[in-house]
């Protein structure tokens, strides 16, 4: 069953612009994982420093797999120092229609 990720950032104000930069290079390959249905980044227009990834994986399985690769984990050791708060991050399954 696909899932679909919800993962909100809040940027340090100074930090806005390389946060950004970092979630679209994480996004290149992170397009070409197996399993990888859709991965989007969407900035509030009224700030820049709120950002939201959403993310479409075919199944539990993919995630995991994207979780263990090395360009996540590379974001993931440099993303504490331009967050100003904690990474929400949500996993929603469709309902029935």
């Amino acid at each position: 069953m696909p899932l679909t990720i919800v993962a909100t950032f809040q940027a340090k104000p100074e930090a806005a612009e390389r946060l950004q930069e970092g979630l679209q290079a994480l996004a290149v390959p992170t397009r070409e994982e197996e399993g990888c249905i859709s991965y989007r980044l969407y900035v509030d227009p009224e700030d820049p420093a709120a950002m939201v990834m959403v993310e479409q994986w075919a199944d539990g399985a993919a995630i995991d797999a994207h979780n263990q690769s090395e360009h996540l984990q590379a974001f993931a050791k440099v993303a504490p120092e331009l967050l100003a708060a904690p990474l929400s991050v949500d996993v929603l399954k469709p309902t029935k229609d």
